[in-house]
Protein backbone atom coordinates (compact mmCIF):
# COMPACT_ATOMS: atom_id res chain seq x y z
CA UNK A 1 0.00 0.00 0.00
CA UNK A 2 2.14 2.31 -1.44
CA UNK A 3 0.16 5.60 0.12
CA UNK A 4 -0.52 4.27 3.82
CA UNK A 5 1.44 6.86 5.08
CA UNK A 6 1.09 9.60 3.16
CA UNK A 7 2.92 11.12 0.39
CA UNK A 8 6.36 12.27 0.54
CA UNK A 9 8.80 12.78 -2.39
CA UNK A 10 9.26 9.27 -2.45
CA UNK A 11 6.37 7.71 -3.02
CA UNK A 12 6.23 8.72 -6.75
CA UNK A 13 7.65 7.13 -9.44
CA UNK A 14 11.68 8.26 -9.88
CA UNK A 15 11.17 10.61 -6.70
CA UNK A 16 11.01 13.84 -8.17
CA UNK A 17 11.30 16.90 -5.92
CA UNK A 18 8.32 18.18 -5.83
CA UNK A 19 7.14 19.41 -1.80
CA UNK A 20 9.34 19.41 1.74
CA UNK A 21 7.83 16.66 4.38
CA UNK A 22 4.67 14.92 3.82
CA UNK A 23 1.26 15.62 3.62
CA UNK A 24 -2.19 13.58 3.88
CA UNK A 25 0.32 11.39 6.70
CA UNK A 26 -0.14 8.63 8.85
CA UNK A 27 2.17 6.95 11.50
CA UNK A 28 3.32 3.35 10.72
CA UNK A 29 1.92 1.46 13.73
CA UNK A 30 4.67 -1.55 15.49
CA UNK A 31 4.80 -4.26 13.89
CA UNK A 32 4.00 -2.63 10.55
CA UNK A 33 6.36 -4.24 7.58
CA UNK A 34 7.45 -0.67 5.77
CA UNK A 35 9.25 -0.05 2.66
CA UNK A 36 11.51 2.75 2.76
CA UNK A 37 14.56 4.95 1.37
CA UNK A 38 17.93 4.61 3.11
CA UNK A 39 19.97 7.81 3.71
CA UNK A 40 23.51 5.99 2.15
CA UNK A 41 21.75 5.10 -1.05
CA UNK A 42 18.74 7.46 -1.95
CA UNK A 43 17.82 5.00 -4.77
CA UNK A 44 17.70 1.74 -2.91
CA UNK A 45 14.20 0.55 -1.24
CA UNK A 46 14.51 -1.69 1.52
CA UNK A 47 11.75 -3.45 3.53
CA UNK A 48 11.66 -4.01 7.04
CA UNK A 49 9.34 -4.66 9.75
CA UNK A 50 9.40 -1.29 12.19
CA UNK A 51 9.63 -1.95 15.79
CA UNK A 52 10.38 1.19 17.16
CA UNK A 53 8.09 4.51 16.70
CA UNK A 54 9.61 8.13 17.97
CA UNK A 55 10.56 8.06 21.58
CA UNK A 56 10.42 4.40 21.78
CA UNK A 57 13.80 2.74 23.61
CA UNK A 58 14.68 -0.32 21.84
CA UNK A 59 17.16 -2.77 23.14
CA UNK A 60 18.21 -6.27 21.71
CA UNK A 61 18.62 -9.19 24.15
CA UNK A 62 19.82 -12.75 22.72
CA UNK A 63 18.59 -11.47 19.33
CA UNK A 64 15.29 -10.31 20.32
CA UNK A 65 13.77 -7.22 20.25
CA UNK A 66 13.08 -5.35 23.84
CA UNK A 67 10.64 -2.45 23.24
CA UNK A 68 10.09 0.12 26.00
CA UNK A 69 11.15 -2.58 28.77
CA UNK A 70 8.62 -5.37 27.36
CA UNK A 71 10.05 -8.59 25.18
CA UNK A 72 8.85 -9.37 22.32
CA UNK A 73 9.78 -12.80 22.27
CA UNK A 74 6.91 -15.49 22.57
CA UNK A 75 8.31 -19.24 21.25
CA UNK A 76 10.38 -21.27 19.77
CA UNK A 77 8.24 -22.31 16.67
CA UNK A 78 10.28 -24.93 15.10
CA UNK A 79 13.17 -24.87 12.44
CA UNK A 80 13.38 -23.51 9.02
CA UNK A 81 13.69 -26.10 6.01
CA UNK A 82 13.59 -24.15 3.25
CA UNK A 83 17.50 -24.94 1.46
CA UNK A 84 16.13 -23.57 -1.82
CA UNK A 85 16.96 -19.96 -0.86
CA UNK A 86 20.14 -19.55 1.49
CA UNK A 87 21.45 -22.98 2.70
CA UNK A 88 22.35 -21.33 5.61
CA UNK A 89 19.09 -20.66 7.16
CA UNK A 90 18.46 -24.76 7.10
CA UNK A 91 17.81 -25.59 10.31
CA UNK A 92 17.71 -22.18 11.85
CA UNK A 93 15.27 -21.52 14.73
CA UNK A 94 11.58 -19.89 13.84
CA UNK A 95 10.85 -17.73 16.61
CA UNK A 96 7.40 -16.34 17.39
CA UNK A 97 7.66 -12.61 18.39
CA UNK A 98 4.88 -9.97 19.49
CA UNK A 99 4.96 -6.41 19.75
CA UNK A 100 1.54 -4.93 20.63
CA UNK A 101 -1.08 -7.08 19.43
CA UNK A 102 1.15 -8.16 16.39
CA UNK A 103 2.38 -11.68 16.02
CA UNK A 104 5.05 -12.70 13.44
CA UNK A 105 7.98 -15.05 13.05
CA UNK A 106 11.78 -14.17 12.95
CA UNK A 107 14.67 -16.37 11.71
CA UNK A 108 17.60 -16.92 14.33
CA UNK A 109 20.07 -18.18 12.11
CA UNK A 110 23.24 -18.12 14.90
CA UNK A 111 24.56 -15.69 17.83
CA UNK A 112 26.09 -12.91 16.83
CA UNK A 113 27.54 -9.95 18.09
CA UNK A 114 24.47 -7.85 17.33
CA UNK A 115 21.69 -10.37 18.67
CA UNK A 116 22.88 -7.62 22.36
CA UNK A 117 22.56 -3.76 21.60
CA UNK A 118 22.69 -1.12 23.75
CA UNK A 119 19.53 0.49 23.90
CA UNK A 120 18.90 3.23 21.57
CA UNK A 121 15.88 5.65 21.87
CA UNK A 122 14.50 6.26 18.76
CA UNK A 123 14.38 10.36 17.63
CA UNK A 124 11.59 12.62 17.00
CA UNK A 125 10.51 11.68 13.49
CA UNK A 126 11.98 9.09 12.88
CA UNK A 127 11.76 4.71 12.83
CA UNK A 128 13.76 2.03 14.60
CA UNK A 129 13.48 -1.06 11.64
CA UNK A 130 14.50 -4.86 12.09
CA UNK A 131 14.44 -7.39 9.72
CA UNK A 132 12.54 -10.63 9.86
CA UNK A 133 15.97 -12.36 9.39
CA UNK A 134 17.62 -10.85 12.24
CA UNK A 135 21.12 -12.35 11.66
CA UNK A 136 21.47 -11.35 7.85
CA UNK A 137 19.64 -7.69 8.08
CA UNK A 138 21.64 -4.50 7.32
CA UNK A 139 18.43 -3.17 10.08
CA UNK A 140 18.15 0.05 12.40
CA UNK A 141 20.89 -1.52 14.48
CA UNK A 142 23.95 -0.77 12.91
CA UNK A 143 24.13 2.89 13.22
CA UNK A 144 26.91 3.14 10.84
CA UNK A 145 25.34 0.94 8.32
CA UNK A 146 22.84 2.48 5.50
CA UNK A 147 19.62 2.14 7.68
CA UNK A 148 20.24 3.64 11.02
CA UNK A 149 17.05 5.71 12.29
CA UNK A 150 14.89 6.02 9.05
CA UNK A 151 13.44 9.80 8.71
CA UNK A 152 9.21 9.70 8.36
CA UNK A 153 9.78 11.28 4.97
CA UNK A 154 12.41 8.51 3.84
CA UNK A 155 9.00 6.21 3.96
CA UNK A 156 7.03 4.80 1.01
CA UNK A 157 4.59 2.30 2.12
CA UNK A 158 3.12 -0.59 3.95
CA UNK A 159 4.05 -3.95 2.43
CA UNK A 160 0.74 -5.88 2.57
CA UNK A 161 1.58 -9.17 0.27
CA UNK A 162 4.17 -10.63 -1.51
CA UNK A 163 3.37 -9.98 -5.47
CA UNK A 164 6.77 -11.88 -6.58
CA UNK A 165 8.87 -14.94 -5.54
CA UNK A 166 11.71 -16.39 -7.00
CA UNK A 167 14.13 -19.05 -5.20
CA UNK A 168 18.07 -18.17 -6.56
CA UNK A 169 19.09 -15.47 -8.39
CA UNK A 170 17.80 -12.04 -9.31
CA UNK A 171 14.52 -10.67 -10.49
CA UNK A 172 16.15 -9.92 -14.10
CA UNK A 173 17.06 -13.16 -14.52
CA UNK A 174 14.14 -13.83 -16.24
CA UNK A 175 15.39 -16.78 -18.03
CA UNK A 176 15.78 -18.48 -14.73
CA UNK A 177 12.05 -18.11 -14.10
CA UNK A 178 10.62 -21.47 -14.83
CA UNK A 179 13.04 -23.47 -12.42
CA UNK A 180 12.67 -20.70 -9.33
CA UNK A 181 9.74 -18.87 -9.22
CA UNK A 182 7.74 -19.87 -6.32
CA UNK A 183 4.24 -19.67 -7.09
CA UNK A 184 2.59 -20.51 -3.50
CA UNK A 185 3.92 -17.41 -1.79
CA UNK A 186 1.86 -15.41 -5.20
CA UNK A 187 -0.10 -12.68 -3.38
CA UNK A 188 0.61 -14.25 0.95
CA UNK A 189 -0.42 -11.96 2.85
CA UNK A 190 2.58 -10.49 4.96
CA UNK A 191 1.91 -10.60 8.84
Amino acid sequence: NKYAYGYSNYSFPFAPYLFNGRILSDEPKRGDVAVFRVTEDDNKDYIKRVVGLPGDKIQFINGSVIVNGKPSFVAVKGAYGDDTIDTETVGARIVTEKIDSKLFDTLDVFQAPYDNTIEFTVPKDHFFFAGDNRDNSQDSRFMAGPVGFVHRDKLIGRAEFIFFSIRNGSFIEFWKWPTNIRFERFFLSIQ
